[in-house]
């Protein structure tokens, strides 16, 4: 499948992420192993015609399957029949090498077991590979590679191949969306980051595209997200909680281009909790930048040396605050004793830096996000989830201050 023009790139599995995952289809003796009572039965894509697809186990977070329960199988309606897998088969795909008797048996039998053929089976034997595809900003990105590499690792544990669409503005998502709509060229859809419009979400459906948000909350269809409102929150309180009050913001200010609103939401949070605590958020400590260290480092620079500089400064991102921490070793400006300095998504980077950081699960997030596609794909009476992950604060180096210093600095009443 390839989207018309140049404006987008399309990857292959194979080229963006083939160093960095596993691509293990698994076969049903496979999961015997792993779990022998587990309904299972997987349509690989070694022998398509060997086995059915009757319901999938997918990666939870324990490492586990997670069973989707039993549902009748072409092999029980052939049992049922007295006929073939292949005969089965043949009549589902209305093949015409099927005599009318056969045919009937076969088509009672579906009546009967209430036999229902999963298009991600079906789609999967005849050797489909545009079954799912993926539409996301920034690739390169730590975090939305973090989430996109986990939802295809899940994707690719039961044979499926997905479509990466990395796009870099607004108008080139929406012909992305119209075309997958117009074509009826996926079965499946994962969007991440990028507001889904409610036409959109409609057309999607009209074309009989199953809809997954991956960090966004998209009404009416499986949807796993953070509260980064909450996280801002979370950021506020650990702050003042350190003896920090006169805190600074640096966030991205590209957020335009796909009408994000993490940044916002993030600030937002970050300027309630002062409140509650007394304090506020001066509008010349905040700072929006194009999303990097060097721009963040550039930002953090103007508030450092200004003539009222922030304790301590909360960047939106772990890459942002890889700017800030620069920013401050050059100035001379001593963390976490003049600075406290707080990230967003708690990267493998932020640990070797001892950068406090928000943790959001991005890889528990692609992996559910996975299973719901799965579940989608293979029970057509499957109901829109709606998941909010949960956050939390890792407090390293970069905020911990000493009990009686924290102390000294508390404000006088």
């Amino acid at each position: 499948m390839s989207a018309p023009g140049s404006f987008v790139h399309q990857y292959s599995l194979n080229e963006v992420f083939a160093s960095r995952l596993r691509l293990a289809i698994f076969s049903e003796r496979n999961l015997s192993k792993r779990n022998s009572s587990l309904p299972v039965t997987l349509l690989t894509t070694a022998k398509p015609k060997d086995s059915m697809l009757t319901g999938f186990g997918s990666a939870s977070r324990s490492g586990g399957l997670v069973d989707l329960g039993h549902r009748a199988t072409i092999e029980d309606v052939a049992a049922r029949a007295g006929v073939g897998v292949g005969t089965v088969s043949r009549v589902l795909n209305q093949q015409k090498h099927v005599s009318r008797v056969m045919r009937e048996k076969v088509e009672v039998a579906i009546a009967e077991l209430n036999y229902r053929p999963s298009r991600l089976a079906r789609a999967l034997s005849k050797g489909g590979s545009d079954i799912v595809s993926i539409v996301a900003p920034y690739i390169t990105r730590p975090s939305v590679v973090a989430r996109i590499d986990s939802c295809l690792a899940g994707l690719n544990r039961v044979g499926i191949v997905a479509s990466l669409f990395g796009v870099f503005n607004r108008a080139q998502f929406d012909q992305v969306i119209d075309t997958l709509s117009d074509r009826h060229s996926t079965m499946a859809l994962v969007v991440v980051s990028i507001p889904v419009t409610d036409a959109q979400a409609r057309g999607l459906r009209s074309a009989n595209v199953n809809l997954v948000g991956l960090d966004i909350d998209v009404a009416g269809s499986d949807s796993v997200f953070v509260d980064n409102i909450h996280g801002g929150e979370i950021v506020g309180t650990h702050l003042l909680s350190r003896g920090y009050h006169q805190i600074g913001f640096i966030g991205d200010a590209d957020s335009g281009k796909f009408q994000f609103t993490s940044t916002d939401a993030r600030l937002c949070g970050l300027r309630s909790a002062l409140r509650q605590g007394g304090s506020s958020l001066e509008i010349g400590h905040i700072k929006l930048c194009e999303h990097g260290t060097s721009q963040a480092k550039e930002c953090a620079m103007e508030l450092l040396t200004s003539n009222r500089p922030p304790d301590a400064i909360f960047a939106s991102s772990d890459t942002g605050a890889l700017g800030v921490l620069s920013a401050a070793n050059e100035l001379g400006v001593r963390v976490p004793e003049d600075l406290g300095v707080v990230g967003f998504d708690n990267l493998e980077m932020a640990a070797v830096v001892g950068l406090s950081s928000v943790l959001q699960p991005l890889s528990l997030s692609g992996e559910i996000v996975a299973e719901r596609l799965i579940r989608q794909l293979t029970q057509s009476d499957a109901h829109p989830v709606h998941t909010m992950l949960d956050l939390e604060l890792v407090e390293r180096t970069s905020t911990s201050r000493v009990p009686n210093l924290v102390r000294q600095l508390q404000p006088t009443t």
